[in-house]
């Protein structure tokens, strides 16, 4: 149970430190690097605990849930980067919303795929192939749905920003500045009142 407990907290143990590296890489790089690498991340650490189950290895698990942690520093800090690049003023609000409840219905659309694959019910899971029996089916649907993430990302995912600039204050947004500059921008960009 220790075990389990430990593959959740990783989790929360690689957000803290690594967010600001996601948040200052996708400032730097922009939304398309930021989705194509989350996506990578994420794809990698669903093989690899798919590959830890068939080897029967904990640590291997412990290993791709880093990856699948780090992947989440991304996609957790792209809503509101997202809604800001690609929204007017008064769409920011929802589109920010709905980009972080995303998330949220992500992983509970996750945890209830778990009603429809059949795990055997009457095997308790006292060894490791039994555990291993257990999780197959559920790891490897997690690696299907991150490689069609990722093949996605790549597809159709093809800059940071749309054409046109859906705002004055899209349009003067500088990936590459200091944050101070950031800020700057954002005092200058207020709406005009009529």
């Amino acid at each position: 149970e220790s075990e389990i407990d430990a593959l959740s907290g990783v989790y929360f143990y690689i957000y803290v430190p690594f967010s600001f590296v996601s948040l200052q890489l996708l400032k730097r790089k922009g939304l398309r690097f930021g989705l194509l690498l989350a996506s990578t991340l994420n794809l990698i650490g669903s093989f690899v605990r798919l590959f830890a189950i068939y080897y029967r290895s904990y640590a291997t698990v412990y290993v791709g849930t880093i990856f699948c942690a780090l992947a989440q520093t991304f996609t957790l800090s792209m809503p509101p980067m997202l809604s800001g690049h690609w929204f007017s003023e008064k769409e920011r609000g929802t589109a920010t919303a709905i980009g972080v409840l995303s998330n949220s219905l992500g992983t509970a659309v996750g945890l209830g795929a778990t009603v429809f694959l059949k795990f055997p019910s009457d095997v308790e899971a006292t060894t490791v192939k039994q555990a291993a029996s257990l999780l197959s089916p559920y790891l490897f649907l997690q690696f299907m749905v991150s490689t069609l993430a990722s093949i996605s990302s790549c597809l159709f995912v093809q800059s940071d920003s749309p054409p046109t600039p859906p705002s004055r204050a899209a349009l003067q947004i500088v990936p590459t500045g200091s944050s101070n500059e950031t800020l700057a921008l954002i005092v200058a960009a207020r709406p005009a009142h009529h």
